[in-house]
């Protein structure tokens, strides 16, 4: 078994108002933990959930940091971190999701014929 040693952390933004914000591979992250949505490459969840949040982070062992707009910085780091673990979760399943929507568009434009015959296939498949 291999650990990946990363010094990667998840970087959580308070501006003002109700909500903390994520971005990028972050957001990913945060989708693949707690299926929070990305749009844009970000994701957003209310301050009611920080210390749900924090607590996942912590338990699998996920450096993070909170940046707020007034207050000093509030972090935990983890000698083995598991960011880049989860990241790569994150992305095979970001992955799919794209293939995925592309298949259903592909279906939804298909002839009924050509549903039934992929049914069948998929069918005798499984």
């Amino acid at each position: 078994m291999i650990i990946i040693k990363s010094k990667k952390t998840l970087i959580i933004y308070k501006n003002s108002g109700k909500f903390y914000n994520v971005y990028d591979e972050d957001a990913f992250i945060i989708n693949i933990l707690f299926n929070y949505k990305v749009f844009k490459n970000q994701a957003g969840f209310p301050d009611t959930a920080i210390s749900k949040i924090k607590g996942r982070l912590e338990n699998e062992k996920i450096s993070y940091s909170i940046i707020y707009r007034d207050k000093d910085i509030e972090s935990k780091n983890f000698k083995f971190n598991n960011y880049q673990k989860f990241y790569e979760a994150a992305t095979k399943k970001m992955d799919l999701n794209e293939k995925l929507s592309l298949i259903n568009k592909k279906l939804e434009s298909s002839s009924l014929e050509k549903l039934e015959n992929l049914i069948n296939i998929i069918n005798d498949n499984l």
